[in-house]
């Protein structure tokens, strides 16, 4: 006796863990203990590596908010001056990072996501300006990458990015959709912080294959109903 394979059923059960290379699933469904409004103080990896997101600073820490993709929770920064900061770098060189989050509002002067090595080398940056996504990724001494795309307030979005380092290349993707070109502008100040809500953010140490990269993306895909 047979029975059919449900495409949905499978994915159902897939998790970022079931790729090799993963050094960080941060997962806000998986924050315990807050409620509506409360500060988070650590945003626990996932992963198993110990990666950690902590702020000692109370003013400096984002939000839990509950219900907010989906009916799945997030952590919300504020543009002012909330950060995590990471316990550990997930890569020194070569990495993919799929994040899915919500931009607050589009009509911000400027919106920054850094992710960063401690040496601030092969530095990630998801900036918004003027309506636009422009990412770049930094190798210490000059932008290697650049791409761009629309924003648009209050929409969840699955953001991609792939940077391996022989040879040289940087990819994006937008809800599954690969974007090039554009330009990036005011990234280089890591002081900059975000406006968004974040639910989930995976990174792992090597440029994925780029059907891994679909799986990953199909996976939050389904868990935050966003169309790819």
């Amino acid at each position: 006796m047979t029975f059919p394979v449900v495409l949905a059923d499978v994915q159902s059960r897939f998790n970022p863990s079931k790729i090799a290379g993963l050094g960080l699933w941060l997962n806000a469904e998986k924050i315990t203990g807050l409620s509506n409004g409360d500060p988070v103080v650590t945003w626990e990896d996932q992963s198993g590596n110990g990666n950690d997101h902590t702020q000692a600073t109370g003013s400096k820490r984002p939000t839990y908010r509950t219900d907010v993709v989906n009916g799945k929770p997030v952590v919300r920064f504020d543009l002012v001056d909330d950060i995590l900061s990471p316990v550990a770098a997930v890569a020194n060189t070569d990495f993919t990072v799929v994040i899915l989050f919500t931009d607050i509002k589009s009509t911000d002067t400027e919106k920054n996501m850094f992710m960063n090595t401690p040496d601030g080398n092969n530095r990630l940056a998801i900036n918004g300006i003027s309506s636009t996504f422009r990412a770049g990724q930094f190798n210490g001494s000059d932008w290697i990458g650049v791409g761009s795309g629309a924003l648009t307030a209050l929409q969840a979005r699955i953001v991609t990015a792939k940077y391996v380092n022989s040879p040289r290349a940087f990819q994006f993707w937008i809800d599954g959709v690969e974007i090039t070109g554009g330009t990036v502008a005011n990234v280089a100040d890591a002081s900059g912080v975000s406006h968004c809500d974040v639910a989930e953010i995976c990174g792992y140490n090597s440029g994925l294959a780029n059907n891994q990269i679909a799986r990953l993306e199909k996976y939050m895909s389904i868990r935050y109903a966003v169309s790819i």
